[in-house]
């Protein structure tokens, strides 16, 4: 069980060149529409139109261009490097050499956002930037006396693969020291829910009273009424 990967100082989140292009073609129409105003209420000319047209045209052509740039477009984040996270065999290695067992972690959250170039951000309407940098990734480790937040960037898809599994393998392994097992449940990645070993090791934390038994059956899943009673009646007597 091992997973490596850098961390990051998110300095400041800017506006993508698509905001930056979408927000021009607004302020070009609202330019527009104040100069036909002003020539209403205070004719400037007799024939406002070509001098507005330009200006209305241009505006349609930057949202046009915004609509089709938004596909290969990346966030815009100042960011900056900061050394290594690994989840090794018995501890989080941080930067090589600050090491914290799996026994003192009292609390861990793993944020999966995106790895790097992943299409983002697909259910706006309005043109905005659609890959990911990939470094808006947290994870929060805690111990007793000590808590550690950190970015981490995640290269590509096996590698979000490959931090799902170390996940899953260290929940089941029951190395954390986190006693609340309703957490250390929901710590597994959505896409084992399914899985033989995570239906067995929500068994187990029921069995063992770790979890009450209708928060456990609800965490194991069932499709019926009648699996969810034969579920109890073998594991909650």
């Amino acid at each position: 069980m091992k997973f490596t990967a850098y961390k990051y100082r998110i300095i400041k989140e800017k506006l993508s060149i698509t905001k930056q292009i979408v927000y021009s073609s607004y302020a070009l129409f609202v330019f527009g529409f104040i100069i036909l105003l002003l020539n209403t209420k205070f004719p400037l000319t007799d024939n406002i139109l070509p001098i507005i047209a330009p200006i209305f045209i241009i505006s349609i052509l930057f949202f046009g261009v915004a609509h089709i740039y938004q596909f290969y477009d990346y966030e815009l984040i100042n960011c900056a490097k900061e050394g290594h996270i690994e989840f090794s065999t018995n501890e989080f290695i941080i930067d090589y050499n600050n090491k914290i067992n799996y026994e003192d972690v009292t609390d861990l959250k793993i944020n999966i956002d995106a790895y790097y170039g992943q299409t983002i951000n697909q259910y706006y309407r309005n043109p905005i930037e659609k890959k990911s940098l990939g470094v808006k990734n947290t994870i929060v480790i805690a111990t007793w006396n000590k808590s550690f937040t950190y970015n981490f960037k995640l290269e590509h898809s096996i590698h979000t693969i490959e931090l799902k599994k170390t996940i899953f393998n260290l929940v089941l392994s029951e190395k954390l020291g986190i006693k609340d097992a309703k957490k250390l449940i929901k710590l597994i990645p959505s896409d084992f829910n399914k899985t033989e070993d995570y239906k067995a090791f929500v068994i187990k934390q029921i069995t063992s009273k770790k979890i009450n038994c209708t928060e456990g059956l609800l965490l194991h899943g069932y499709k019926t009424d009648k699996e969810a009673k034969e579920l109890r009646n073998k594991y909650c007597v």
